[in-house]
């Protein structure tokens, strides 16, 4: 029977998000995460939530303190789903025996299972024995992938690895004895058994790269999920009672996330770009000609990973987005204030604006991590495409030459999707507008879509089940267009022609300046001397942001003049 009523629920790291949908009636609430001390039981959390939904419908969802299934009577509901990434997720470690072939082909099975990938080992990755096995022995991984191999071909460069892997004898979150899947070469299992069997939880699997020209990772991405499912998460606080409670075993946010963007992209035929800015994480999730890729920033998030962004981006990259007069030192007492207490939610106006600057500089990290794993994926499966003409040792020109222009270009994508609790959430639609484009930076014409309540995961979790239903659950509560973004790459000086748009109504923009606009038909684009580009025709309805401010954006080295720069720049 198909189902009329639905909660589901995304345990995050730092919330717990419930949606309750059942016709016209769309509810969410939120509460925090009770994964840590002192409650140390999600299904606290996620009680909560449901009952605050029980509160706002005036829905009665509890009996005798049990969930009603399925509904009666006006009463209960007949789905009850969940997704999570509390505790940080599936965390991995991936080895593998050449760092863009095998190891790589098994990064890519890491990730399509959901997985946040803590390390990749591999005999060339320009570390040393000691480095690796330190390394290894520093993490505390759910799982280990180790791949390697060709089927048939040398065992003693896997043995190699595997006994790296035995000397750092890594210890998990929750159990001792890490499981580990083998999906390397076959003759290799009986060798990799003997070595490794004593130390990890041994998983064998068909090998993700049976030969230099064949990707297989399919069965090592099912083994992984099932590990997660029943000897991880099962050991997480909690977890086991809430899943006792659903109507399908839970599953890990950024998988979920990935089935719905697919989903888009495959439904509207469009280029597609989408960022969900985590507590914990920033994943990122690109479909581009069909090809899909997904990326996991493990350490650059709002709440508790606040303090890795502010680190790797770099103080004066992060004070360049503060429209205001602040000293460093004050600058970095409220960051760490903020990792001290990371649930914490921004207190004044100061708060949010340093946070929205955080929050511009962990997408762009987490940009620059995607299109490095979309590039060397790419190369990798040239790699495996050439075959026998890499025996004839051709240079590395000659690859990069059959590549191409990059399809991570910021002019590929069609749509771009916001996404996670600090752009759903947080901030004004305006305010989450000119943060992606100003983070992202797109060129050409783009949509600029918001994820309305973070709703993707968990319709990526209902699609899994019932796809149709999803996917109009997403058409009519989920996907919000915020404007199309109309932009040129170039160095422009302000008060220089920029561009010019022709059509029923005519602009013209001057370098530095960002007009927010409605459009209404045909109009021929045309980029002023100085930006990359050619003109051209484009249909366009509603909302428009035409943004003459170049690519890359240009900051004056000035504080006071850039802080002016970015006040006008926030008048949208």
């Amino acid at each position: 029977m198909t189902p009329k009523s639905f909660i589901i629920i995304d345990v995050g790291s730092t919330f717990t998000k419930a949606h309750f949908i059942r016709e016209e009636t769309f509810v969410t609430c939120y509460t925090k995460t009770t994964v840590e001390k002192p409650a140390e039981d999600v299904l606290i959390g996620v009680v909560n939530a449901i009952k605050d939904i029980e509160e706002k419908t005036k829905r009665k969802l509890f009996d005798n303190g049990k969930l009603v299934m399925p509904e009666k009577d006006g009463t209960g509901v007949d789905l009850f789903l969940a997704t999570s990434s509390a505790g940080g997720g599936l965390q991995m470690v991936v080895a593998g025996l050449i760092r863009h072939i095998t190891a790589f082909s098994a990064e890519r099975a890491a990730l399509s299972s959901g997985a946040i990938i803590m390390d990749v080992i591999a005999v060339n990755d320009g570390r040393t024995v000691y480095e690796k096995v330190d390394a290894i022995k520093s993490l505390r991984p759910d799982i280990i992938l180790f791949a390697g191999g060709e089927d048939g071909g040398a065992i003693s460069t896997v043995t190699e690895i595997a006994e790296i892997l035995n000397m750092a004898k890594p210890k998990g979150k929750f159990i001792e004895k890490i499981p580990l899947v083998y999906a390397g070469n076959k003759d290799a299992r009986d060798d990799i058994l003997n070595t490794l069997q004593d130390t990890f939880d041994v998983h064998i699997t068909e090998n993700v790269r049976p030969t230099i020209e064949l990707e297989n990772p399919v069965p090592a991405r099912e083994e992984i999920h099932q590990l997660f499912m029943e000897h991880v998460m099962k050991r997480a606080p909690g977890y086991e009672k809430l899943e006792q409670l659903l109507s399908a075993p839970i599953v890990p946010t950024p998988g979920a996330m990935f089935n719905m963007v697919k989903s888009i992209a495959k439904n509207w035929n469009k280029n597609l770009l989408c960022v969900d800015l985590g507590g914990a994480t920033t994943d990122v999730f690109t479909v581009v000609d069909k090809t899909e890729n997904r990326t996991v920033s493990a350490n650059l998030g709002m709440s508790y990973s606040v303090g890795n962004v502010f680190y790797n981006a770099g103080i004066e990259n992060i004070m360049r987005w503060i429209p205001f007069d602040i000293e460093e030192d004050e600058l970095k007492n409220r960051i760490v204030n903020k990792m001290l207490n990371p649930t914490k939610l921004p207190a004044d106006e100061t708060e949010i604006m340093i946070e929205e600057a955080i929050a511009r500089e962990a997408i762009r990290l987490a940009l620059v991590h995607h299109r490095k794993f979309a590039e060397a994926k790419r190369a990798s499966d040239l790699i495996s495409g050439l075959g026998a003409k890499l025996q004839l040792r051709k240079p590395l020109p000659y690859i990069m030459a059959k590549l191409g222009k990059s399809n991570m270009a910021p002019s590929t994508f069609d749509i771009i999707i916001g996404s996670g609790g600090a752009i759903s959430y947080g901030i004004s639609k305006e305010t989450a507008t000119l943060l992606l484009i100003d983070a992202i930076q797109p060129t050409g014409v783009t949509q600029i879509a918001l994820d309305n309540r973070f709703m993707l995961p968990h319709l990526g979790a209902l699609a899994q089940l019932y796809p149709d239903i999803a996917w109009n659950l997403f058409q009519k509560f989920c996907y919000v267009p915020l404007a199309t973004c109309i932009a040129f790459e170039g160095k422009i000086n302000e008060g220089e022609p920029a561009l010019y748009i022709k059509g029923n109504t005519n602009i013209s923009l001057k370098g530095g300046e960002i007009l927010e606009t409605e459009l209404d038909g045909e109009y021929e684009i045309i980029p002023a001397k100085g930006m990359k580009g050619k003109p051209f025709k484009k249909e366009i309805h509603g909302k428009v942001i035409i943004d003459a401010r170049g690519r890359p954006l240009k900051f004056s080295a000035e504080k006071n003049i850039r802080i002016q720069q970015l006040k006008k720049w926030r008048k949208l």
